[in-house]
């Protein structure tokens, strides 16, 4: 268990995450602090696989980061396969879903802040792809 797993089992730290994951969220207008929330994307969605939902599921999703201020897109590639995940930073070739949304709406579902549901009711967060293969997104995450 890694430490954010263990301050995300506590209610007090868990609301103070999701409280700073709203503040964190606001980096997403400015260049800089983009580049280095785009970096720690990879290892923030390793944290947040769910070992129990990675059983019997092979495929490739595709998450797809817009910028708000109209930047270009960032594209990352969670392979599953066999209860192993592997993230990387790079557009997936033949992805079996997508899923793709803001930096900043990226940030508040890692951290807690944010539902994924919700923000897909607001359409803040586009899903597509074999839609059996969609369903287990969240899941997979812990969203």
């Amino acid at each position: 268990m890694n430490a954010l797993t263990s301050l995300q089992r506590r209610p007090r730290a868990r609301a103070v995450l999701s409280a700073g994951g709203t503040r964190i969220a606001r980096v997403d207008g400015h260049a800089l602090s983009r580049r280095v929330a785009l970096r720690s994307v990879p290892r923030a969605l390793e944290s947040r696989i769910v070992p129990a939902a990675t059983t019997g599921l092979c495929c490739v999703y595709e998450l797809r980061v817009t910028a708000s201020a109209g930047g270009p897109e960032a594209r990352f590639t969670l392979t599953v396969a066999d209860g192993a995940v592997r993230v990387e930073a790079r557009p997936a070739p033949a992805a079996d879903a997508w899923v793709a949304l803001s930096l900043a709406d990226m940030i508040l579902l890692i951290s807690g802040a944010a539902g994924l549901w919700s923000l897909v009711a607001e359409h803040r967060v586009s899903l597509g792809g074999e839609i059996f293969t969609v369903m287990r997104f969240p899941g997979l995450l812990g969203f």
